[in-house]
C-alpha cells in the first residue's frame, strides 16, 4: 500500500478488477468491493447467456462500460440499485437487446 500512495500530479493508478479493489481499505470501499462481486459475476453470466458472448468478451463489455464506471463511483450509489436495473442500464448503454 505504501507504493501506491500519491507521488506527483500525473501519477495515476487504475484498479480494474474486483480482486485489485479488495486491497483498498476503507469503510466505503469495503461495501463497494463486496457489492461489486455480487453485481459483476451475475451480469457477466447474463451477457454470456443472453448474447452468446464468451467469458472474456462479456467481462470486457462490462468492465469497459460507462455503467461499470458509475457502479464503482461510490457517489452515484448505483451499486446499491437492484441487479436488474443495473443490467438494463448496461444493455441500453451497449445498445443490446436480449432475444426473447
Amino acid at each position: 500500500m505504501e507504493e501506491i500512495k500519491w507521488h506527483e500530479e500525473t501519477h495515476q493508478i487504475c484498479f480494474c478488477t474486483v480482486f485489485s479493489l479488495q486491497f483498498l481499505e476503507s469503510e466505503d470501499s469495503g461495501k463497494l468491493v463486496s457489492r461489486l462481486s455480487h453485481i459483476s459475476e451475475p451480469i457477466i453470466e447474463k451477457l454470456i447467456i443472453d448474447f452468446g458472448f464468451d467469458e472474456l468478451t462479456a467481462t470486457d463489455k462490462l468492465f469497459t462500460s460507462k455503467t461499470f464506471s458509475q457502479i464503482t463511483d461510490i457517489t452515484t450509489e448505483l451499486y446499491l440499485k437492484p441487479l436488474g436495473e443495473i443490467y438494463e442500464l448496461l444493455l441500453a448503454e451497449l445498445n443490446l437487446n436480449p432475444k426473447i
